[in-house]
């Protein structure tokens, strides 16, 4: 490993409830980021964060993991911690350790007690929050009553950045509010870009990227007076400030965004890695 600065180093705590999909989420982003060749398995008993032997004949997490690769000059530092209560104090660990705790909710099951817990330690500890909803090719997903959930839950700084398309209750693309743009990923996690505007985001809801996009608008404006002011006389945002300002709207705790991945293509893990390297550092 080559030596790096510190702002160039990430340390990533992935919190939540247990089976909202974690260590799958891990072993997704180091597949995206060309560290794995194959996509393990918690059912396999094949995870790079599962391999304890208790871990893998239980299918669930035990141990902090620690999972570290090189991506884009950056090193990223992925902590894996337990969803279970029986093993609090190495969760709690992983979180104190970290800069940024990624939360994962899963789209199928929404909230759950550890879901609060990761978010009430996180919170405690002052760091940064991003929530990342995982499950959204399941059959049963309902991603929209969970994103309602979660900003009944946690408030309005619930901030959606990737959110799904979803038609006939089956995902269909993700959508970049920020960039407007809507991607469609084959199985190996490859997508195409198109123009989003005005996309219908829920066709039984009629939810469009247009109508979230407001919100994620007000988030950025409240980051910098000057935003502030274009923002009230109704100037749009360029594409670098809406950018600059979600980080920023993280980084002061302002807003928690929202990403959408799913962990078996991988869809949206390229958009999460390349939000990834923005995330504060241990100078900050």
């Amino acid at each position: 490993m080559k030596n790096l600065d510190t702002s160039k180093i990430k340390n990533i705590v992935l919190s939540g409830n247990s089976g909202c999909g974690k260590t799958a989420l891990a072993e997704a982003l180091l597949y995206r980021a060309g560290v794995l060749d194959r996509l393990g398995k918690a059912a396999d008993g094949n995870t790079v964060c599962d391999y304890d032997a208790e871990e893998i004949k239980r299918q669930f997490s035990i141990n902090l993991a620690l999972a570290s690769f090189e991506y884009s000059d950056f090193k990223i530092n992925l902590l894996d911690t337990p969803g279970l209560f029986d093993f609090a104090a190495a969760t709690n660990e992983g979180i104190s350790a970290g800069d940024t705790v990624i939360i994962c909710v899963s789209a199928k099951s929404g909230i759950h007690t550890g879901t609060i817990k990761a978010f009430q330690a996180a919170q405690k500890l002052n760091k940064h929050i991003l929530f990342v909803v995982t499950k959204i090719d399941d059959p049963n997903q309902d991603f929209y009553s969970v994103l309602d959930s979660m900003k009944e839950k946690f408030g309005t700084k619930v901030c959606p950045v990737i959110v799904p398309e979803i038609a006939n209750g089956q995902f269909k693309s993700l959508v970049h509010l920020s960039r407007m743009k809507s991607y469609v990923y084959d199985k190996k996690g490859v997508s195409t870009a198109a123009d989003a505007t005005g996309i219908v985001l829920n066709d039984k809801q009629g939810i469009t990227a247009d109508s979230l996009m407001e919100g994620l608008t007000e988030a950025v404006a409240e980051t910098d007076d000057a935003l502030m002011e274009k923002f009230f006389e109704g100037t749009p945002f360029t594409q670098e400030e809406i950018s600059h300002g979600i980080h920023e709207a993280m980084r002061n705790g302002s807003a928690y965004p929202v990403f959408t991945v799913s962990c078996t293509n991988p869809a949206g893990c390229d958009l999460l890695l390349e939000f990834l390297k923005y995330m504060p550092d241990p100078t900050t």
